[in-house]
């Protein structure tokens, strides 16, 4: 829907975000977050958009500044967007890199270049 904000505006389109619900097609019971602090947190982050200013489920990592998931889905997906909410400083991730269909992903291949690549910006309330 069409609005009268700046060119920097912020605002979300509320009738859209139900296009955003990446979250009902992911296989949590196989889903897995490697070099995560407390084991099964990786799952909690991945809600729906009305939860996503929750900061009671987080996840962060154990050993260094790295994360990795492996995001198994129900069905054929199309991503368009990614909502990545952290605290601003040195643990907010800067960049994301995405892998699909690899059979298995660990650390020593995820090192090399991912098939799509993004760097993020801080976003407070996932409205980027």
């Amino acid at each position: 829907m069409q609005h009268s904000c700046s060119r920097s505006c912020q605002h979300v389109d509320e009738t859209n975000v139900g296009l955003w619900n990446l979250h009902t097609k992911i296989d949590k019971y196989n889903l897995q977050c490697y070099n995560e602090k407390h084991d099964g947190s990786g799952k909690e982050v991945f809600r729906a958009w009305d939860e996503r200013l929750d900061r009671s489920k987080v996840v962060e990592s154990d050993d260094d500044p790295e994360l990795l998931f492996s995001i198994p889905f129900n069905g054929a997906v199309k991503i368009t967007g990614l909502c990545v909410i952290g605290e601003n400083g040195p643990s907010h991730p800067n960049t994301v890199k995405l892998w699909s269909n690899l059979p298995e992903l660990r650390f020593e291949n995820a090192r090399g270049k991912g098939h799509q690549e993004i760097s993020l910006t801080y976003d407070p309330s996932g409205t980027l």
